[in-house]
């Protein structure tokens, strides 16, 4: 028992040597094949579970996980007809459910988007870049998610050029490390190292 053959789906740990995975798409079908499944790999069993849940977001692809504490953040993708989400949930791992975070009037949210980067660090989510469909337009922007409060804080901080699909990776100390991405017809070689406490 395995997920579907899928692609701009998404990853991330929940500890305990388990992987949660969720939607992602299929165009080899048609129509294309929009997925809202989530899915648990236990490395002990080396199994996948399909997790039933009462509540869970839209089918997408192209949105991000990261790990916060024991559970699992999503944010943003698109459906098989392009449409962008600026949705945050969460996955509880003691429930093995999915929560919907409203977004405060103060605090807002990302714009929708899809192809972003988001990595967990001393307990908050990071997130970076992206871009939209309708309009066309790439992000430069960095969010931090609090989740003691369950809120969204962009940062006005020195920034790289707009891009999709950059790759981060926490390095401790606060920081957080992005290489690449592109931007319509460039591809960038770039390498920043972002520092919460700066």
């Amino acid at each position: 028992n395995s997920p579907p053959a899928r692609y701009d789906h998404a990853m991330a740990r929940l500890g305990n040597g388990r992987v949660l995975l969720f939607g992602g798409l299929n165009a080899t079908k048609q129509p294309t094949e929009v997925f809202s499944d989530t899915w648990l790999l236990d490395q002990s069993t080396k199994e996948w579970i399909l997790i039933v849940t009462k509540n869970f977001p839209k089918a997408r692809g192209g949105h991000s996980m990261a790990s916060i504490g024991s559970d699992v953040l999503l944010f943003g993708g698109y459906s098989e007809i392009y449409t962008d989400f600026n949705d945050t949930w969460r996955f509880d791992q003691s429930t093995n459910e999915w929560t919907h975070i409203e977004s405060t009037l103060i605090s807002g949210s990302p714009n929708a988007r899809f192809y972003h980067s988001m990595v967990g660090q001393d307990g908050y989510i990071v997130l970076f870049g992206g871009a939209s469909h309708k309009p066309l337009k790439y992000f430069a922007d960095t969010w931090i998610f609090n989740h003691t409060k369950n809120e969204w804080r962009k940062l006005l901080a020195d920034k790289p050029h707009s891009r999709l699909s950059p790759v981060m990776s926490p390095i401790g100390e606060g920081k957080v490390l992005m290489f690449g991405g592109m931007n319509g017809h460039h591809i960038y070689t770039d390498t920043w190292i972002f520092d919460m406490y700066s």
